[in-house]
């Protein structure tokens, strides 16, 4: 292995420069993951951290496994960070590391950044609650400006400016506006019985409105009283015809009436509908509308479901990143993979109010989402 310049420790490349994971994978041939982090560590002169150990694959030729690394909930320092940040050149498609609360110091940012400058797949980090400041911040302006992948920086609870962290947010969120852009391959649909019922109910949405040519395409609005013949129509090609008898009179009054206003939008009525119990927040549309088009960079009505991580991350108050099972609970919704694509109405129902989860009211599946491991320094 290298030695790198000044740090005086075994490196897989010199910091800085472009590596290639096949070539790295060509000097160890027989040599599994979890072996090269234990190599790292001795040539480093670190500890090695059984719980981090575990996480790396202990098979040969396993090196494209891995697609995430969760330290947030062990301690490597910033010394035990070293091997660690090698061992993800090794690791090509990562595409998230979570290194919160480990003590990282600038220099630690500085070995980071100039290792996922390189790399192919990673667009996450998680460096929240680490003491850097704005010598560290600096090493991540230049990271998010020349590596168009990455899409997501948390640093929550560091010592970097306000500012500046703005600054960095702001360009990995146009890198993610950039990337669904370049990445799309037309449109793509879901065919979940959810998403099958919401375009029946927007033609019929856009029948009523439009009757006898009383109004134009653009803004259209059906009179709340017309919600409740909405939900009749929503349980007949549902499948639910009886409730329709089932229900009272003081039942269908109080369900209009959950409307903001006498006449409504297609949002308001969409939701209404869909989710029964909802009070709409026509803001809260908006702001999801405005994180929409902000993905939908060419207009195109629909947005890649591979993006909907920055658009998570974009909604959060505090622009964090959602779990990955947070992330595949919203994906089991529609059953999408991140080919797919998602219009507008299924983004909206996927994400108001923080949207449907597996098992909640309207859900078709009742799948348990496995945890996700995490390193214990022990």
């Amino acid at each position: 292995m290298n030695k790198d310049f000044g740090l005086g420790q075994g490196l897989l490349s010199p910091v800085g420069q472009p590596y290639s994971a096949a070539e790295i994978h060509a000097k160890f041939p027989s040599t599994t993951p979890q072996e090269l982090y234990g190599l790292l560590c001795k040539s480093c002169k670190c500890k090695v951290i059984p719980g981090v150990a575990m996480m790396f694959p202990d098979t040969q030729r396993s090196w494209g496994t891995m697609t995430s690394l969760d330290l947030s909930h062990s301690y490597v320092g910033p010394k035990g960070v070293v091997p660690v940040v090698e061992m993800c050149k090794a690791l090509p498609n990562i595409t998230s590391i979570a290194l919160r609360d480990n003590y990282l110091s600038n220099e630690s940012v500085w070995l980071l950044s100039k290792m996922a400058l390189y790399h192919p797949s990673l667009t996450t980090l998680d460096l929240g609650k680490n003491p850097i400041s704005w010598t560290g911040a600096m090493c991540l302006v230049e990271l998010v400006t020349r590596n168009h992948h990455i899409t997501d920086v948390l640093l929550v609870g560091t010592s970097i400016p306000p500012n500046v962290t703005e600054a960095i947010s702001a360009q990995a969120l146009k890198n993610a506006s950039l990337g669904a852009s370049r990445a799309r391959n037309g449109i793509n649909p879901c065919n979940h019985p959810t998403t099958i019922r919401q375009r029946a109910m927007r033609r019929y949405f856009h029948d009523v409105a439009t009757r006898n040519g009383k109004q134009q395409d653009v803004g259209l609005t059906v009179p709340k009283s017309l919600l409740a013949d909405g939900l009749k129509e929503l349980w007949k090609i549902s499948g639910r015809e009886r409730e329709i008898t089932q229900r009272t009179p003081l039942f269908y009054e109080n369900f209009v009436n959950r409307a903001s206003q006498d006449s409504v939008t297609w949002e308001e009525f969409f939701l209404v509908i869909m989710l029964e119990d909802v009070k709409y927040n026509e803001g809260f549309v908006d702001r999801l509308k405005a994180i929409f088009e902000q993905f939908d960079v060419e207009g195109c009505g629909y947005v890649e479901a591979r993006a909907l991580r920055g658009m998570m991350t974009q909604l959060s108050p505090t622009q964090t990143p959602p779990t990955a099972e947070e992330l595949q609970m919203k994906m089991r919704y529609y059953d999408l993979d991140s080919n797919m694509t998602l219009g507008w109405d299924e983004f909206l129902l996927l994400m108001y109010d923080h949207g449907p989860v597996v098992g909640s009211k309207g859900e078709m599946t009742q799948t348990p989402i496995p945890l996700v491991a995490h390193a214990h320094h022990n």
